[in-house]
C-alpha cells in the first residue's frame, strides 16, 4: 500500500518566518498538533521542518521562554526532516519512523512538493479500520453457521 492512500492530504503548514505565536494560533484554529512548516522554491512549498505542540511547551515555554511573538518558526521547529515519496510503501515508511523514532513524515510527491503527511494517528486509524473489518468477518462467519444450521 502507498503512503498517498492512507496520508493526510493537504497538512496544515506554517513559514518558516512566522512567528511561534501566530503558528500556535493557527494549531488552535485548525485542531491539529503540529504544522509542517514549508519553504517556497520554484512556486513549490517544499518541507522544511516540523513544528508540535510539544516544540512550542517543551523546548520553549519549558525552558522558560514567554514571549512566542520574538521567536521565529525556523528556530524552534524540528529541522531534520524525514520524508516519505507518495509513491512509497507504506511498511518501509513505517519502519524508517521506527528506527528514526518519529511519529510524523511530510509526504512529498516527484518534484518534492507538499502533498500530505503520515502521522502515527493516520496509521492508527487505517489499521482500526482494518481491525473492524476482521472483527465483522468473524460475526458474519458465526451469523452464517447459525442460519445454515436452522
Amino acid at each position: 500500500m502507498q503512503v498517498i492512500e492512507i496520508c493526510t492530504k493537504d497538512p496544515v503548514t506554517a513559514q518558516m518566518n512566522d512567528s511561534v505565536m501566530k503558528a500556535a494560533y493557527r494549531m488552535r484554529a485548525e485542531h491539529v498538533g503540529d504544522l509542517v512548516v514549508v519553504d517556497h522554491k520554484d512556486g513549490k512549498e517544499i518541507p522544511a521542518g516540523i513544528l508540535t505542540d510539544r516544540d512550542i511547551v517543551v523546548a520553549l515555554l519549558g525552558a522558560g521562554q514567554t514571549d512566542l511573538d520574538d521567536v521565529p518558526v525556523r528556530d524552534a521547529m524540528t529541522k531534520a526532516v524525514i520524508v516519505a515519496r507518495a509513491d512509497d510503501d507504506v511498511d518501509a515508511v513505517l519502519s524508517n519512523m521506527d528506527s528514526n523514532g518519529i511519529r510524523r513524515v511530510p509526504v512529498v510527491d516527484d518534484e518534492d512538493r507538499l502533498v500530505g503527511l503520515l502521522a502515527y494517528d493516520d496509521v492508527v486509524a487505517f489499521m482500526a479500520r482494518r481491525l473492524g473489518v476482521l472483527s465483522r468477518v468473524v460475526r458474519r462467519g458465526v451469523a452464517r453457521e447459525k442460519q445454515e444450521k436452522k
